[in-house]
């Protein structure tokens, strides 16, 4: 099986090996101009596999500015282990903030976790894709904050997509405010295609 390795060294080097896979366990050697800054595996993700790459922190910051849109994420997620160091987290949060493709600015967010301050994470919840905004939604509702409760309702009211806006009602039930069931009960009420805010605000009553 024909599988393509891209390289990347210092001075933007770009080397391209094709190597086959012919048994469990293959080896296999290269010679480079210098010391790889990122090494991707099945480059153009060809492959229907579970694989596993373990890479350094600095090797994954890189990927995760040098990659294709897949590889970005895919490097977004395994920071997650490393959100707490601050070149990690400064990292993330400019891909959070700046990437150009949504899956990969949503995976950022989720990655940073408890490491985004509310403040950067309410900066997210208005960009310019749902599910983006939702994924801070749903990361700021992971903190439980009563103090947040009514910047979740000003974002129901707000936004114009019925994922964040379920999203916010999620959090909010999180939050664990009083007197939200009147509120609830009555997003319960709006029509949403395939009931999407009526299942959030069913689910946030029950949290009840």
């Amino acid at each position: 099986m024909p599988v393509t390795l891209r390289i990347e060294t210092a001075g933007n080097s770009v080397q391209r090996e094709e190597v086959w896979l012919t048994a469990r366990t293959d080896s296999f050697s290269f010679a480079l101009p210098g010391a790889p800054l990122m090494v991707r595996f099945d480059e153009n993700d060809v492959l229907l596999a579970e694989w596993v790459h373990t890479k350094s922190r600095s090797e994954l910051q890189y990927q995760l500015t040098h990659d294709n849109a897949m590889g970005r994420a895919r490097a977004a997620g395994m920071l997650a282990a490393h959100a707490a160091q601050p070149s990690a987290r400064t990292s993330l949060m400019e891909s959070a903030r700046d990437d150009p493709f949504w899956y990969v600015r949503a995976t950022s967010i989720t990655a940073l976790g408890s490491e985004a301050s509310v403040a950067f994470l309410k900066e997210r919840c208005l960009d310019v894709h749902s599910r983006v905004r939702a994924a801070a939604l749903r990361s700021l509702g992971a903190s439980q904050d009563v103090a947040l409760a009514e910047f979740f309702k000003e974002r129901f009211a707000r936004d114009d997509s019925y994922v964040a806006r379920a999203e916010a009602l999620r959090s909010l039930a999180r939050t664990g405010a009083p007197h939200l069931r009147r509120f609830l009960e009555a997003a319960r009420n709006i029509s949403s295609p395939r009931n999407v805010i009526g299942a959030a605000a069913a689910w946030a009553l029950e949290q009840l």
